[in-house]
């Protein structure tokens, strides 16, 4: 009966050919849990995204994304087949691993980049709603896979 939301905190003893750590946000913490410490360190990176009505003035037929970086891809904004328009995500380090309350300053900003791509999206009367998702950051640039001892 652990809280879905915080790692698991006791030790947990496998025995399988091949373990996957999965973990997510909490990969780091599972396999120092399983290895006495991992050998990098997920940092919460949020994404935030702002979800519009479409009108027939502010629909678009393909992604919309920026040029890339060496640090980001940028802010998309996509259509769904639901007749709306979504920006996003960002990319912003937080401390939480858990914190997805939106960010009213970063949904300024949000708003700010749809109006600069789609000047006739009155961004106020066409909101529908807003969500966040949490993925892991490290200071590595690439996946992590290491072959570990038993």
């Amino acid at each position: 009966n652990r809280d879905p939301k915080s790692p698991p905190t006791t030790p947990v003893a496998l025995k399988a050919r091949c373990v996957v750590n999965a973990a997510g946000i909490f990969a780091d913490l599972v396999q120092g849990q399983t290895h006495g410490m991992a050998q990098w360190t997920a940092k919460p990176r949020r994404g935030q995204y702002r979800i519009y009505n479409a009108s027939p003035t502010s629909k678009i037929s393909h992604p919309i994304q920026p040029v890339p970086s060496q640090f980001t891809k940028g802010i998309f904004v996509f259509s769904t087949l639901y007749n709306q328009l979504v920006v996003g995500p960002t990319a912003l380090d937080q401390d939480s691993r858990i914190d997805r309350e939106p960010d009213s300053r970063v949904a300024e900003q949000l708003d700010l980049v749809i109006r600069r791509v789609i000047p006739s999206l009155d961004t106020e009367s066409a909101y529908v709603g807003e969500y966040v998702g949490i993925r892991p950051g490290t200071d590595q640039r690439d996946y992590q896979i290491h072959l570990l001892p038993q």
